[in-house]
């Protein structure tokens, strides 16, 4: 071809590629706020510029780099990722419109068009993903080395911005790999590139690092986080499986119906990172990660549409039905989800490139503002001084808010994958490498506890090795509003960890807990899944666990369960809830472990049964020193109602059936769109001169073959501007009978008056059937 053509085309590319980056320039908002997210990417931004030598060591699926995808206002870092997002951007763009040449005017306005709209939604991981699949393929065809070390730095730098970022790009010149070999018949040439692939990312990886031990050892943690990534992260929403298997067979049916060697091409390069986006995003299956793999396969799909000298309906036509049904699923995941497309770009590159200054002042103030409720009061920063700290699980927004001295974790947040990572993170807290102090704060529950963690599991089981390094370490030595104040003791607490029994068991079944007052107990657990159980992992996720407690006070409780942790020792007495008063709580009796599909695992299970003793015990309560709880619960139960539904009292809505039951011989029957026999009671009754506050508690045990969920209700009606409606809803894992609690604290002050009723409520429109027995409701004063 002419030079001064290419320079032309170059040239052409080049400015429209400019314009099209301006015109899509996306919204950065670079303020940061409390939480679980917005305080990591603060520490990333932190960290790079204050303390780097320790971003060296960092062990996190985002990077040392990882402030390039998560710019906050600290520092420069907001201008370091604008340039970098926006040169690999228009490298992006750049490639993709050199692809979408061609002689037809109206294929090449077509083209445009795409390139556009693609444009209008990509992010630092597809510009990173994508760059490198259009080098790779322009390599293939003009075979100039610097087509191949490029994608290869980019890979190398998007594995230290995140993990799953650098799996992807190496995905694709892993392909490119196999695909050269088996098309070049040339092994001394594939060789070759493997080396300058070596090469490459070591010496980024030195320019990084400065160290190549920390080098191999970021890499080598970067493989166990992935390898940990599918079991801990995992949700289970419903899916559309028609919608999803009609996406899937899409994907597959490429090769077959797309035949142009470009199109085959691209597939090929697209194969790996597909798969691994499905991964990523099926696993962590909510809006925000579901619309990754929604957005990956619409860039697949126009590139292979684009890639394509002659284009048939069908070539249209699959694409759409593709994007279409997996945009469907996405509905039953979130009915409320939008996928964006940023229609503001010039605005959005006007505010950032030429009003930087005031961008980046109001982002500060803003953060400012946000981090209030962080601030600590004086006696807390008294006593804390300019000591070492660290915070637990996860907000470090308390470092901006105060001016703390922080030393964080090599791990920086709770939430272990795997066995080796808790180890890791338990090692931050030894004698030795420990900060003085660990701030812990509140993470609500479902079960109305106040030791919640990710996915509905309990805080004591997230991470088994690291709670016993902190509780065996640290002692509590304030307690204040939502925050618990740890500080480091001179000598070890506990005993060394003993075995003291096992039990076999199967899913769904209550075991005793053995009693050690004197001791904490732990549950490990040893459940061993089949090889369905493993490709169904490998291709798609896990099963959800479960584990239930039964208090000696009649509740039954239940928290989700990683398998890995649970191995490590499901924590059970003293069974904490609420560690900021000193009040002693229920007593966990039994245990019950649960599994979404026990047909992926062994149905035998082992529980070994571990105690762990502490040091200088003066009696049998010593293992609720740990939380300085030392007054017996001392509720004044003002009224009961118990139904057993065994006689008809004459309620409404009182249908009875003798078919099932949790005990005794009958149930209710709570039909379709319909209300269960309920209690209804006057709230003005209750109050008087010693009575200005209440709990009310209820429990009920549900069942149903045919629906899966119902709702638990507490209603105020007639209270002259005080109603309420608040429900609970109550997942039917099993055909088994399910346990649900519900309760509220009512203050005379804005309740005085109305007409108070819990019932349960099917919502199910127009069929299925739940049966529910042994409600019991409970007004207990309150001080």
């Amino acid at each position: 071809m002419n030079t001064n053509l290419i320079d032309k085309e170059n040239i052409k590319n080049t400015i429209l590629s400019i314009v099209i980056s301006i015109l899509t320039f996306p919204k950065f908002e670079p303020d940061f706020t409390i939480g679980l997210d917005s305080p990591y990417m603060w520490a990333l931004n932190y960290l790079f510029l204050n303390n780097y030598e320790f971003l060296k060591h960092l062990i996190f699926p985002i990077g040392i780099l990882g402030f390039l995808k998560h710019p906050v206002v600290v520092g420069n870092c907001v201008l370091y990722a604008v340039i970098f997002f926006s040169t690999v951007k228009f490298l992006f763009v750049f490639l993709l419109l050199k692809l979408a040449q061609t002689p037809s005017l109206r294929k090449w306005i077509f083209n445009i068009v795409l390139v556009l709209f693609v444009s209008a939604f990509i992010n630092i991981d597809f510009a990173i993903i994508g760059s490198c699949i259009f080098l790779l393929y322009f390599f293939s065809i003009q075979r100039n080395h610097l087509l191949f070390i490029l994608p290869v730095l980019l890979a190398t730098i998007g594995l230290f911005i995140k993990s799953s970022i650098g799996v992807n790009s190496f995905g694709v010149i892993l392909v490119f790999f196999i695909h050269n070999l088996f098309d070049q018949k040339n092994i001394k040439q594939t060789l070759i590139y493997a080396g300058i692939t070596v090469v490459v990312v070591f010496l980024t990886g030195i320019t990084i690092f400065q160290n190549a031990t920390l080098l191999v050892n970021a890499i080598w943690s970067i493989l166990m986080l992935v390898k940990g990534y599918s079991s801990a992260l995992a949700l289970f929403p419903e899916n559309n499986w028609m919608f999803l298997s009609i996406f899937i067979v899409s994907i597959l049916s490429v090769p077959f119906l797309f035949k142009e060697k470009n199109s085959r091409y691209f597939y090929f390069l697209f194969l790996l990172p597909l798969f691994f986006m499905w991964k990523h995003s099926i696993l962590r299956e909510e809006s925000s990660h579901y619309s990754m793999i929604l957005g990956f396969s619409i860039i697949f799909w126009i590139i292979v549409v684009i890639s394509l000298k002659q284009i048939k309906p069908i070539h249209v036509i699959i694409p759409i039905l593709s994007i279409g049904f997996l945009w469907g699923n996405l509905k039953y995941i979130d009915s409320n989800a939008r996928f964006k497309v940023n229609l503001s770009g010039l605005k959005n590159f006007s505010e950032v490139f030429l009003n930087y200054k005031s961008f980046i002042e109001r982002n500060q103030k803003i953060s400012k503002e946000n981090i209030k409720p962080s601030r600590l009061s004086k006696d807390m920063l008294q006593k804390i001084g300019k000591s070492t700290i660290d915070f637990y699980p996860w907000d470090f927004s308390y470092v901006p808010a105060n001016n703390l001295n922080w030393k964080p974790r090599t791990t920086l947040q709770s939430g272990a994958f795997s066995e080796w990572l808790d180890l890791e993170s338990a090692q931050n807290f030894t004698k030795e490498e420990g900060p003085k102090f660990i701030l812990l704060h509140v993470v609500n529950d479902w079960n109305y506890g106040l030791l919640g963690s990710n996915d509905g599991r309990h805080l004591l089981n997230e991470e088994p090795k690291t709670i016993i390094e902190i509780f065996n370490r640290y002692s509590i030595v304030r307690k204040e509003d939502d925050l618990l104040l740890f500080k480091k003791d001179s000598i070890d607490k506990f005993l060394p960890a003993l075995i003291v029994g096992t039990d076999t068991t199967i899913w769904n079944k209550w075991v005793d807990v053995p009693s050690f007052d004197d001791a904490i107990v732990r549950a490990k657990l040893i459940c061993k899944g089949n090889i369905v159980n493993k490709l169904k992992t490998f291709l798609y996720k896990g099963e959800a666990l479960y584990v239930d407690f039964k208090l000696d006070n009649g509740r039954e409780i239940s928290y989700g369960l990683v398998e890995s942790s649970a191995k490590d020792g499901v924590w059970v007495n003293p069974f904490i809830q609420n560690p900021f008063n000193n009040t002693v709580e229920p007593k966990v009796v039994g245990i019950r472990f649960r599994c979404s599909n026990t047909f992926m695992y062994s149905p035998q299970l082992i529980i070994n049964w571990e105690k762990i003793g502490i040091k200088d015990s003066n009696g049998n309560s010593a293992a609720l020193t740990l939380f300085s709880k030392n007054q017996r619960d001392q509720k004044e139960v003002l009224k009961e109602k118990y139904f057993d539904f065994e006689r008809n009292d004459g309620s409404e809505n009182n249908h009875y059936t003798n078919r099932i039951s949790h005990s005794g011989n009958i149930s209710n029957i709570v039909y379709a769109d319909g209300f269960s026999q309920g209690y209804e009671f006057s709230l003005d009754t209750i109050w008087n001169n010693t009575v200005s506050s209440i709990n009310v508690e209820a429990e009920v045990y549900y069942n149903s073959y045919e629906v899966k969920n119902c709702v638990l209700v507490f209603s105020l009606e007639k209270s002259e501007g005080s109603d309420f409606w608040e429900s609970r809803k109550l997942n039917i894992s099993n055909n088994d009978w399910n346990y649900a609690f519900i309760e509220k604290r009512i203050n005379k002050d804005e309740f005085n008056k109305g007409l108070f009723k819990v019932y349960v409520c099917n919502p199910n429109k127009t069929k299925g059937n739940i049966y529910i027995d042994d409600l019991r409701v409970r007004f207990i004063k309150q001080e």
